[in-house]
C-alpha cells in the first residue's frame, strides 16, 4: 500500500503543473465543471480494475506477467508503453522548464536547463533501483505535503475569493464534457499505472478496501484546483493565464510568515515534485526496455550499455524538443497527449485485466 500511495500522490500533485486546470478552465462554460465527476468516475473505475488485476500477480510487473505470451504482441505493447512513459516525463519537463523561464529567471536558456535536468535524472536512474526511487519519492512527499496544504488553505481562506464567480461557472453543469476534458480530469489518477513496474515491490496484494480514498481525494483535489483560480481571477479572466495556479500562488501571502509571498515556495515545491514525477516515468520506461531487450541483470555489460545509450538518447531528445517547440505550442501538445494517454490507459487496463482473468481461470 505504501508504494501505491506514493505513486498516486505524486500524480495528484503534479497535475497542477501539466495543464490539467488550464484544460478544464478553457471549457468552464462548456462542460468543464461536469468533467470533474466524469473524470473521477472513469479514473476510479480504472484504478479498481487495475489494482484488482495486479493483485493477482503479487511481486510481479507487467514484463513478468507477459513473459509467457507471444512475442509478436508482447514486444510492441511494451515498446508502446515505454514511449508513453517517456513522453509523460518529457511533457512534465518541458512544462517546468517553461515555468522556470517565465517566473524565476527569464534569461535562463531553456536548452541548458533541460539538458542539466535530464542529466541529473539520468545519473539517479543509472545508479538507483526501484526501491530506492520509491524511498526518494517518499522523502520529497513528506517535506512537500505540509507546505502544499498550507498553500491550498491560504487560497481557500483568501478574502478576495469570489464565490459568485465560482457559482457562475457551476451553473453551466448542464453541458456535457468533451473527451478532452474527461482525459484531463482523469489524469490525477494515472499514478496507479506505474505499478506495471513498481508492483515488483508489493509482496502482498494491495487491500482493495482502502482504495476509497482515491475518489474522495479526487473530488477535493479537482474541485480546489479548478474553483480556486476561478474565485480569485474571475470567471472571465481566469483563462488569461497559461499557468493559472502559478498566478494564483502569486496572489497569496502569509502576513507574518518567514516568507510573505507564496510564489517562490509554490514554484520550488512543484518543480521538486515534477522532477520526482519525471524520475518515476523514466524509471518505468527503462525497466520496460530492459524487458524488451532481455537485459534484466544490472551487472551485465549489455544492461549497462542499454542504460547509457537510452539515457543519452533521452538527453538528445529533450534538447531538440526544447529547441524546436515554441512556448505557445506546449499547451496544444499537452492537450493532444492527454487524449492519447487516456486511450493508452484503457488499452493497458484491458491487457492487465485479461491476464488476471486468464490466471484466475487457470
Amino acid at each position: 500500500m505504501r508504494v501505491f500511495i506514493n505513486l498516486f500522490f505524486v500524480n495528484v500533485l503534479v497535475q497542477v503543473i501539466v495543464f490539467v486546470p488550464s484544460i478544464l478552465l478553457q471549457e468552464r462554460f462548456t462542460g468543464g465543471f461536469l468533467a470533474i465527476p466524469g473524470g473521477i468516475i472513469v479514473g476510479t473505475a480504472l484504478v479498481l480494475l487495475f489494482v484488482w488485476s495486479m493483485n493477482q500477480f503479487p511481486g510481479q510487473g507487467l514484463p513478468e506477467m507477459m513473459q509467457h505470451t507471444s512475442a509478436w504482441y508482447r514486444i510492441p505493447l511494451l515498446l508502446f508503453m515505454a514511449l508513453m512513459w517517456f513522453s509523460a516525463g518529457l511533457i512534465t519537463m518541458i512544462s517546468i522548464t517553461d515555468i522556470t523561464i517565465r517566473f524565476i529567471n527569464v534569461e535562463t536558456p531553456g536548452t541548458s536547463m533541460i539538458v542539466t535536468l535530464t542529466l541529473f535524472i539520468s545519473i539517479i536512474l543509472f545508479i538507483h533501483r526501484s526501491e530506492h526511487v520509491i524511498s526518494f519519492v517518499e522523502v520529497v512527499l513528506v517535506f512537500s505535503m505540509p507546505l502544499i496544504f498550507i498553500i491550498f488553505f491560504q487560497a481557500l481562506r483568501n478574502e478576495n475569493l469570489q464565490w459568485p464567480a465560482i457559482m457562475e461557472v457551476a451553473t453551466h453543469i448542464q453541458h456535457l464534457p468533451s473527451y478532452q476534458a474527461i482525459a484531463a480530469s482523469s489524469y490525477m489518477f494515472t499514478g496507479y499505472t506505474n505499478l506495471i513496474i513498481f508492483n515488483r515491490l508489493n509482496s502482498k496484494p494491495i487491500p482493495m478496501k482502502w482504495l476509497w480514498f482515491a475518489p474522495v481525494l479526487g473530488i477535493v483535489n479537482l474541485l480546489t484546483s479548478f474553483c480556486i483560480p476561478v474565485g480569485l481571477h474571475g470567471a472571465d479572466g481566469v483563462t488569461d493565464y497559461t499557468y493559472p495556479w502559478v498566478i494564483t500562488a502569486d496572489s497569496l501571502r502569509i502576513e507574518y510568515g518567514p516568507i510573505e509571498r507564496l510564489t517562490s515556495i509554490f514554484l520550488l515545491l512543484y518543480i521538486g515534485v515534477s522532477t520526482i514525477s519525471i524520475l518515476i516515468h523514466w524509471h518505468v520506461m527503462l525497466q520496460l526496455l530492459y524487458a524488451v531487450f532481455r537485459t534484466q541483470d544490472p551487472k551485465s555489460l549489455q544492461h549497462r550499455r542499454l542504460t547509457v545509450v537510452t539515457l543519452a538518447l533521452l538527453t538528445v531528445a529533450a534538447y531538440f524538443t526544447e529547441k524546436s517547440v515554441r512556448a505557445y505550442y506546449i499547451f496544444d501538445i499537452a492537450e493532444v497527449w492527454m487524449q492519447i494517454r487516456l486511450g493508452a490507459e484503457f488499452i493497458l487496463v484491458g491487457v492487465v485485466l485479461y491476464l488476471a482473468m486468464r490466471r484466475k481461470k487457470a
